[in-house]
């Protein structure tokens, strides 16, 4: 007897910047009986020299101090919002739904480099942090 598996759904995620004819960030994902999955993350690394904060003008989110010690603060978020912290090879570090605390507890994550993902009623929002 045959069963007939369900196609995942693909989705891709691609940021440009004014200045760039390629995407300077890549998410493909993929979704299987209502669980979305990263599959593969893509990024043109660029150095912004930011040290206070990192500032999502599309969704007016600050998402900082960056680079973090112990507490990632976010604000401009009003409500609910979910995240994830993906470590650079897409693995999922961290992640909440659902939550309205204005500040993320990363005291028990390693010293690297993440990216941190924000679902909020705006829309997305992707930031690479620094763990010291």
């Amino acid at each position: 007897m045959w069963f007939e598996l369900p196609i995942p759904l693909r989705t891709e995620y691609e940021w440009i910047t004014k200045e760039e004819k390629d995407p300077i960030l890549r998410i493909i994902t993929s979704q299987i009986a209502g669980e979305e999955t990263v599959n593969s993350i893509e990024f043109k690394d660029q150095y912004l020299g930011l040290e206070a904060g990192i500032i999502d003008s599309q969704n007016n989110i600050v998402i900082g101090p960056n680079p973090v010690e112990n507490k990632l603060n976010i604000l401009g978020v009003n409500g609910l919002y979910s995240f994830s912290l993906l470590s650079m090879n897409g693995k999922v570090v961290i992640g909440k739904v659902n939550i309205t605390n204005k500040s993320i507890d990363l005291s028990n994550i390693k010293k690297g480099t993440y990216l941190i993902v924000l679902l909020t009623t705006k829309g997305m929002s992707v930031q690479k942090i620094i763990k010291n």
